[in-house]
């Protein structure tokens, strides 16, 4: 892409989020990122995903600003107001992200990430309701990751044997031809 157009932002985009995501190359992420923005400063994909990585990096106030400046971009994107959500919760701001969840959900009451964020919200507070959510979030979306937050609710409600049994199903996945994270795997 770059040699038939070096202007093109989204290519700066994808070379940005393979950088920070498959090579953690932070700095080159940084600069591919940075050039997308100034050739389109309306690209919300561009700051949605910066901000991802510089939460990654604990630069948590950027981070949140990039979140924020994508919703304002694409305020109707549940991709963007996820993101800023996922950024809040992980920045150590729940209560402002919880708004933003029950937003989601109330627009997209089959959103798998509102729900697996409203889990995550909910976890220490009301496991019962935690559970839920990730039982929604699996039902919605088959990922490794809600599977593991549910196990670790389980382990938390003291029904370990449930929670094995997760334990035992991601394992089996990550033997065969799928990937399952391993921080899914350790979150269990």
């Amino acid at each position: 892409a770059f040699e038939l157009d070096d202007g093109l932002p989204e290519a700066y985009v994808a070379r940005a989020f393979w950088r920070f995501n498959f090579r953690y190359d932070w700095e080159g992420a940084e600069r591919d990122f940075g050039r997308a923005i100034s050739i389109n400063p309306s690209s919300a994909d561009a700051y949605q995903w910066r901000g991802l990585m510089r939460l990654l990096c604990r630069r948590n106030a950027e981070a949140i600003a990039d979140a924020r400046q994508s919703v304002t971009l694409d305020p109707l994107s549940f991709q963007t107001r996820s993101q800023l959500s996922q950024n809040l919760i992980w920045a150590g701001e729940p209560e402002m992200a919880r708004p933003i969840v029950d937003e989601i959900v109330r627009e997209d009451p089959t959103n798998p990430i509102a729900h697996w964020s409203l889990g995550t919200l909910t976890r220490s507070s009301d496991p019962e309701a935690a559970l839920a959510h990730f039982e929604d979030a699996v039902s919605y979306m088959d990922v490794p990751l809600a599977h593991a937050s549910r196990s670790l609710v389980l382990r938390s409600l003291g029904r370990t044997a449930e929670a094995d049994q997760v334990i035992e199903e991601l394992e089996a996945r990550a033997r065969g031809p799928e990937y399952v994270s391993p921080y899914a795997l350790a979150l269990t």
